[in-house]
């Protein structure tokens, strides 16, 4: 499954890539950046905030990684939801 869904994300990465270089030329594109980043800085604010986003990010693949051995052998009994709050 994991490998179904990394091709179907790499099959839209291609497509959307594709698109975008059928309807621009590459100095379009390349035109782009400076428009992109005009008036922008770069504060100490902004710097934590995107690293703690990538830290997060992946920590979180970190976790899922981790799973992966447990899921290979999956128990056939699990243990019942238990509601202790009634």
């Amino acid at each position: 499954m994991s490998l179904v869904g990394a091709l179907v994300a790499f099959s839209a990465d291609v497509a959307i890539l594709i698109t975008v270089f059928i309807h621009h030329s590459p100095g379009e594109l390349l035109a782009l950046f400076p428009k992109k980043f005009a008036g922008q800085t770069l504060t100490t604010g902004s710097m934590l905030t995107g690293f703690a986003g990538a830290f997060l990010a992946f920590s979180g693949l970190e976790s899922i990684s981790q799973l992966s051995p447990v899921m290979k052998h999956p128990h056939k009994k699990v243990a019942a939801l238990r509601c202790y709050w009634w």
